[in-house]
C-alpha cells in the first residue's frame, strides 16, 4: 500500500511536470481562470493587475467569471477556479492570500440635501432620513446585518432597491432624494450618479479588504506568474488605531500576505 501511495504520487507530480513543460513551449490551451465578485470591476488594483498580467503574458488565455465571495471560494477549492478576488472572505483555510486593496465607509448624498453641506457626516445625523440598500436576499448570510445594523441602530430607514446593480443603486436613491452607504476603495474608482456627494459616514459600518486568494498548493506555471504580478500591488497594512491611515500608494508590501493550513 505504501508503494502505491509512493507511485501515486510520483505520477501526480510527473503529470504536473509536463503541464508546466506544455506551458514553457507555449502551449495555446494554457488559460487562467479567474472568480470575483462584479463590483470588484471599479477597484484600480484589480484592474491594473489584470492588465499587467495580460501584457506581459498575452498567450495565456484569461477567463474570468463574476459571483459572490463564498460561491467562487467554494469554486476555488474544487478546482474549478485557479484564483479569487474576494471581499472579506470568512475561512480561508487551506488557502492563501494577499491584500490587495482597503476600502473606507462612506455616504452617498443627494446635492442640496440637509447632509450634503457636512464634510463628513456622523452616523447619527442619519436619524429618520431613507437609506437604499441592498435586496437582503442577495446578501450572504449575516453580511446584511453586519452592513446595515449601525444604520438601522442610528435611526436610518433601509429601503430595498429593486436591483443589485451599484450604480443602478445609486440612481434609484438619486431620484428618491435619499442616502446610500457604500465604500471607497483607497485605489479605487468610485461610483456617482446625478447631483449625487460622497462623503465619509463616520462611526458607520467597517470598511471592506479586497483578497487574492488561491489554493495552498497545485499552482499552474500561469497562476505563478500572475501571483508575481499582484504581490506588486499587495496593500502596505493597516495603521495602528490612532496613527494616520497609510496612504494609498499601489507600491509593494508585505504586510497582507497570510497562509492558512
Amino acid at each position: 500500500e505504501q508503494f502505491r501511495e509512493a507511485a501515486l504520487g510520483i505520477e501526480a507530480e510527473l503529470g504536473k511536470a509536463d503541464s508546466l513543460v506544455m506551458q514553457l513551449r507555449g502551449d495555446n490551451r494554457t488559460r487562467l481562470r479567474i472568480g470575483a465578485p462584479s463590483y470588484t470591476t471599479r477597484v484600480a488594483a484589480r484592474l491594473q493587475i489584470l492588465s499587467e498580467f495580460a501584457a506581459k503574458h498575452p498567450r495565456v488565455a484569461i477567463d474570468v467569471t463574476y459571483g459572490r465571495t463564498p460561491d467562487k471560494l467554494e469554486e476555488l477549492r474544487r478546482g474549478d477556479l485557479d484564483v479569487v478576488f474576494a471581499t472579506d472572505p470568512e475561512s480561508l483555510v487551506g488557502l492563501e492570500s494577499i491584500v490587495i486593496a482597503r476600502s473606507t465607509t462612506c455616504i452617498l448624498i443627494p446635492e442640496g440635501h440637509r447632509l450634503a453641506a457636512m464634510s463628513e457626516v456622523p452616523i447619527s445625523a442619519i436619524s429618520g432620513e431613507t437609506v437604499i440598500c441592498m435586496p437582503r436576499g442577495s446578501m450572504p448570510v449575516g453580511y446584511f446585518d453586519r452592513w446595515y445594523g449601525k444604520v438601522v441602530e442610528a435611526g436610518g430607514i433601509l429601503l430595498e432597491a429593486p436591483e443589485t446593480d451599484n450604480f443602478a443603486q445609486t440612481h434609484f436613491a438619486a431620484a428618491r432624494g435619499a442616502l446610500v452607504v457604500t465604500y471607497k476603495w483607497q485605489t479605487g474608482l468610485d461610483r456617482s450618479a446625478g447631483a449625487m456627494v460622497t462623503r465619509p459616514l463616520i462611526d458607520g459600518p467597517a470598511g471592506c479588504e479586497l483578497h487574492l486568494v488561491r489554493r495552498n498548493s497545485l499552482h499552474s506555471l500561469a497562476l505563478e506568474w500572475f501571483w508575481g504580478v499582484a504581490l506588486r500591488y499587495e496593500a502596505p497594512p493597516e495603521a495602528p488605531p490612532g496613527l494616520q491611515a497609510v496612504s494609498a500608494n499601489d507600491g509593494a508590501s508585505n504586510g497582507g500576505h497570510r497562509r492558512h493550513g
